[in-house]
């Protein structure tokens, strides 16, 4: 997807066509397909994941569940997703980080480094 002109309808379609659905489900899944994307667009997200989409005896195709990861430097332009954190689901000290403004990564063992930009911080990170 060209993020300069967005997800076009065709782009949906091949998409939904490739799920292998029956033909009167392709405009449906077209449609949802199109609304994840401005969704995803809109809300500034990360990563946005239907699992499981299914096909209910109706014919109805209904998604079941959905997760969404939102960037963090954008969480200004939607105070309203701010809103709906759930700390107990993060690790205390990222969340304690971030209440005072700070950025923190946890690491896998007794590591610390501190380190003022990120020219630096990236290079010394993987060594």
């Amino acid at each position: 997807v060209d993020p300069g002109v967005g997800m076009q309808g065709f782009q949906a379609r091949e998409i939904a066509f490739g799920l292998g659905l029956e033909s009167n489900l392709i405009g449906k899944a077209t449609e949802t397909i199109l609304g994840c994307y401005q969704v995803f667009r809109d809300y500034d997200a990360s990563m946005l994941e239907i699992n499981p989409l299914v096909v209910t005896r109706d014919g109805s195709l209904v998604a079941l569940d959905a997760k969404m990861s939102f960037d963090e430097n954008a969480l200004f332009r939607r105070p309203e997703i701010s809103e709906l954190r759930d700390k107990s689901q993060e690790d205390p000290r990222e969340t304690f980080a971030s209440d005072r403004g700070l950025s923190y990564v946890g690491l896998d063992a007794n590591i610390g480094c501190i380190i003022n930009g990120a020219g630096l911080a990236m290079p010394t990170m993987d060594m």
